[in-house]
C-alpha cells in the first residue's frame, strides 16, 4: 500500500471533506492523485452558460489552492476522458481510479467507456456513492419500481441508513507531480466572465451552510 498510486477524478465533488471516493482511495493507496478533466461535452451541453462555467472555474481554482497546502497537485487536463485517463496512469503508475458515482445518461455512458478502457490495461475502476445520500435502487416500492407519489417515498427515504459525514483524508505530498495545465479562464472557453456570483470553493460553502443553519432555517 504505501508505494501504490490511486487517481482521484473530480467531477461534482470539488471538495475534500465528506467526499467518499477520495477517502475510500486514500485508504487503500499510499499516495493519490488529483484529477480534473473539462470535458468539451459537456461545455456544449444546453444547461451550460457563463455562471455555471465561471463558478466551476472559481471552485476549480480553490480547490488548486486547498491542495497546494498539502504539496499535492490538482492536474486539469481538456480532452475526452477516456483517452486522457488511461495515458495520465501509465504516468503516474497508478493502478487504480475512483469516482464518486454520477447518474446522468451520458455520464453513466461516459463512466462504462471509461472502466472499459481502464479494464485494458489492467487498471481497476472504483465508483462511490456519494453525490445522493441514498442510491436510487435504495428507494423502491415492494415491486422494485420507482414511487410515483411522494409520501410513501418519503417515508421509505427515511427509513434508509443515511452515512454519517467524514473529515477530509490526509494526502501524501507529490515531490515530482506529473505535468499540470494552467485552468483556462471563462472567455477562453467562449463564456463570459464578468458574471457577478458567489464566492466559490468549499470553504465559502460551508460559511453559508452554518449561516443558513444558524439564521435561516427555523
Amino acid at each position: 500500500m504505501s508505494d501504490s498510486v490511486a487517481i482521484h477524478w473530480f467531477r461534482r465533488d470539488l471538495r475534500l471533506a465528506d467526499n467518499t471516493a477520495l477517502i475510500e482511495a486514500s485508504r487503500s493507496h499510499g499516495r493519490v492523485l488529483p484529477v480534473f478533466i473539462l470535458d468539451p461535452h459537456l461545455l456544449q451541453a444546453a444547461d451550460i452558460g457563463a455562471p455555471r462555467v465561471r463558478y466551476l472555474l472559481d471552485c476549480l481554482d480553490a480547490l488548486r489552492e486547498g491542495l497546494a497546502k498539502l504539496d499535492v497537485p490538482l492536474v486539469f487536463r481538456q480532452g475526452d476522458p477516456r483517452q486522457i485517463l488511461p495515458e495520465l496512469a501509465a504516468e503516474v503508475g497508478a493502478r487504480a481510479v475512483f469516482a464518486n458515482r454520477d447518474y446522468g445518461p451520458y455520464a453513466r455512458r461516459r463512466d462504462q467507456a471509461v472502466a472499459r478502457e481502464l479494464e485494458k490495461k489492467s487498471i481497476s475502476w472504483h465508483d462511490h456513492a456519494d453525490l445522493l445520500l441514498v442510491e436510487p435502487w435504495e428507494c423502491l416500492t415492494q415491486e422494485d419500481r420507482p414511487y410515483t407519489v411522494f409520501i410513501p417515498f418519503s417515508r421509505r427515504w427515511r427509513t434508509v441508513e443515511k452515512n454519517a459525514p467524514q473529515r477530509a483524508p490526509r494526502l501524501k505530498g507529490w515531490d515530482k507531480p506529473p505535468r499540470c495545465d494552467d485552468l483556462p479562464d471563462a472567455d477562453s472557453l467562449g463564456f463570459d466572465s464578468t458574471v457577478e456570483l458567489p464566492a466559490a470553493g468549499e470553504a465559502n460553502a460551508a460559511k453559508r451552510l452554518r449561516r443558513f443553519a444558524r439564521d435561516r432555517i427555523g
